[in-house]
């Protein structure tokens, strides 16, 4: 082999050492990239397990990286401070609430905020088919809608400011969409039916005030919207102040959330009797044994003349890891906009991606 040729050769391998080199500084950065989209899809719906350390990693900046550990640290530290006087393991909302304290620290994070789970069957005995009259004239076939739809609901949020009045405050922002699709209705061309869009602004406060063995965990202030995007005479839409008193005792949550209207001009209002149905409140409870969940809703208007109730039942069983089998028993009012002056009689399975517990 001549010098020139051995030249040649050598500048070809060192070419390809530092190709090799760049090659692996790309893949480096595009592995430390997948591992942070990888952490930020883990946050979506929040892991069975607490998040670790590694999550301060994506903090932004040094302050609030050491401010993360410094967290994380003083969390583990009230984790052992917070058990019941008895002895007993810290209770699920605790637990739930120390899992969003971690998780709100890691750059691009999204809570959960209610349930979400999506139900692919659904079967409603008592289908609103009244709303859709103003639209027979144009259309006969408006209306024609199947007992068997898909129900699907996503929601979530996200922290806007923390650490206020002493670390025991902070203010969220937060979204649920719940969507009804008649999915089997292949003669409508499977159209969404309904969609509900209901985005808060929240400020939460840990009172952590103890009465008997029961503990006053959390009171939320918040302002809500809900509507269904649609035009007149299909239009529904309310916005309301919402006061969220949490309760807890180990395992056992129970919610009571009354709220107030926010009066509309009557020119503007869609729905003028909506409290007649909906009321103006509602306690919610939940209980975890074991691995199952069990949930329920109820509301009433407190009118003696008229009196409606409304009860939605929940049960879910975790399927693996990521996944739980949800069951939904809805009987009574506000089961979408569209039907909140129609009492729907509705049950449906399916799987759960995050639970409220």
């Amino acid at each position: 082999m001549s010098r020139a040729t051995h030249l040649f050769w050598m500048d070809i391998q060192a070419g390809k050492y530092v190709l090799a080199m760049k090659v692996w500084g790309v893949e480096r950065q595009l592995i430390k990239l997948i591992f942070n989209i990888v952490l930020a899809i883990c946050s979506v719906v929040l892991p069975k397990s607490i998040l670790a350390a590694d999550n301060c990693i994506n903090a932004i900046g040094d302050t609030e990286r050491l401010r993360c550990y410094d967290d994380q640290q003083r969390n583990e530290a009230l984790e052992k401070q917070s058990n019941d006087f008895d002895g007993q393991v810290q209770g699920a909302l605790q637990k739930r609430l120390s899992n969003e304290k971690r998780a709100s620290v890691v750059v691009w994070t999204i809570i959960p905020h209610k349930s979400n789970y999506i139900m692919p069957v659904t079967y409603n005995a008592n289908v609103n088919t009244d709303s859709y009259e103003p639209f027979k004239e144009f259309d006969p076939e408006a209306g024609d809608l199947d007992e068997v739809e898909a129900k699907y609901q996503i929601s979530f949020k996200v922290p806007l400011v923390t650490g206020l009045l002493n670390d025991r405050a902070e203010i969220w922002f937060a979204y649920t969409q719940v969507a009804y699709w008649q999915l089997y209705n292949s003669d409508r061309s499977s159209p969404f039916r309904e969609t509900n869009y209901e985005p808060e602004v929240l400020l939460g406060f840990r009172s952590n005030y103890k009465l008997a063995s029961i503990n006053q965990s959390l009171i939320v202030l918040g302002f809500n919207h809900q509507s269904n995007g649609r035009s007149k005479p299909l239009s529904k839409s309310w916005n309301r102040i919402v006061l969220n008193f949490i309760f807890e005792k180990e395992n056992f949550v129970i919610m009571v959330k009354p709220w107030w209207r926010i009066p509309e001009d009557k020119e503007d209002d869609d729905n003028p009797d909506i409290d007649k149905y909906l009321g103006y409140g509602e306690i919610t409870a939940n209980y975890k044994i074991r691995k199952n969940v069990f949930g329920i809703l109820l509301r009433n208007n407190f009118r003696q003349d008229n009196n409606l109730t409304t009860v939605q039942l929940d049960w879910s069983f975790p399927l693996n890891n990521r996944l739980d089998l949800y069951v939904q028993y809805f009987n009574g009012y506000g089961d979408g906009m569209v039907d909140y002056n129609n009492r729907n009689h509705r049950i449906g399975v399916g799987v759960m991606l995050s639970n409220w517990l």
